[in-house]
């Protein structure tokens, strides 16, 4: 996911979403009025000026300047909180000031031109018939069903944006569950033996596992995207931080491998916070490891281990075990 993915909360992906839906609903509302008025009334004072233009004069004339003035309020005001609340999403971000920024160009045509003009045809003299006049109501019109197509255009392109809005919000919410939560997997088990001898031989010639990394102290099968590792009893007990004897210690660890030291950290930090029994703090390894162990309800062991000869593919599975014959 991207950088941003860390910046952002529930609350804020939740609210991003509702606040493009209300600016898409504001939008489509806007422009039904405006087909509205383009489809009936336009029509009628249009259709034979200046006597037509009566339907804009007199007390019972549709009050259409604050009509407007409310719309396009509600409307910029909700597109601004839209901007606002979905800014830490670059793509939607630029995408929404993009066609904020061609509405205000159609607004400031319509301040500039046809408030103006409209208002100019609602003190027309209906009585005097004018060629200039009825020119300029045409031009009005025929230039309106442009403006009015633009508009349409951009609440189209709002409500594309929304349902990517929708889209990138739920996809963020996996992957910022996916991040905070640990995943279903596991990387090493690891088995205490008391005569570590005798079971690599037993593992390798009776059960007919072939190792990819051992020395005197352990040895590493690669099974089905995860280790199965044969370790001293008591070494692998002081390791884990609990006694090799009675009930504290199974013989056996179970590894959560994380790609980095910082990963082992934050993974910690998490398990305090939700209560997890720690049974040994972060600790550094002589190989460069980095683990700390905890356990479940019943005692048994498990481990988050950063351990560099032991290298991950992107969904955490184990790629192979290095060699070690080095240390």
């Amino acid at each position: 996911m991207k950088s941003y993915m860390a910046e952002v909360t529930d609350e804020y992906l939740n609210r991003a979403e509702l606040w493009m839906l209300l600016t898409t609903l504001a939008y489509f509302l806007m422009n039904g009025a405006q087909l509205f008025e383009t489809a009936v009334l336009v029509p009628k004072w249009t259709a034979k000026p200046p006597g037509s233009l009566s339907v804009l004069q007199g007390p019972y004339a549709p009050d259409l300047k604050t009509f407007w003035i409310v719309a396009h309020s509600i409307h910029e005001l909700s597109f601004i909180a839209a901007i606002i609340f979905c800014w830490k999403f670059p793509q939607i971000r630029y995408a929404l000031l993009i066609i904020f920024g061609a509405h205000i160009a159609i607004r400031l045509w319509t301040l500039g031109y046809f408030a103006p003009n409209i208002m100019a045809f609602q003190k027309a003299d209906v009585q005097l018939v004018s060629t200039e006049l009825q020119a300029a109501v045409a031009r009005w019109r025929n230039l309106n069903y442009i403006r009015v197509v633009a508009f349409v255009a951009l609440s189209i392109g709002v409500a594309v944006i929304y349902y990517k809005t929708r889209i990138l919000n739920s996809a963020t919410n996996s992957a910022i569950k996916k991040d905070k939560n640990m995943e279903q997997r596991l990387s090493v088990i690891t088995l205490g033996v008391d005569n570590l001898a005798a079971q690599k031989e037993f593992y390798k010639s009776k059960i007919g596992w072939d190792a990819v990394a051992e020395n005197k102290d352990i040895i590493f099968f690669k099974l089905n995207g995860f280790l199965f590792s044969l370790f001293d009893r008591r070494q692998l007990a002081q390791s884990s931080g609990v006694d090799a004897t009675g009930s504290g210690f199974r013989s056996l660890t179970i590894s959560y491998n994380v790609p980095s030291k910082e990963d082992v950290d934050k993974m910690h930090q998490k398990f305090i916070d939700d209560g997890v029994p720690i049974l040994k703090t972060p600790v550094a390894t002589p190989f460069g490891g980095y683990y700390f162990t905890f356990s479940d309800l019943e005692g048994n062991v498990l481990e988050v281990a950063y351990n560099p000869y032991i290298p991950l593919d992107d969904a955490g599975n184990v790629i192979t075990h290095n060699s070690i014959d080095n240390l």
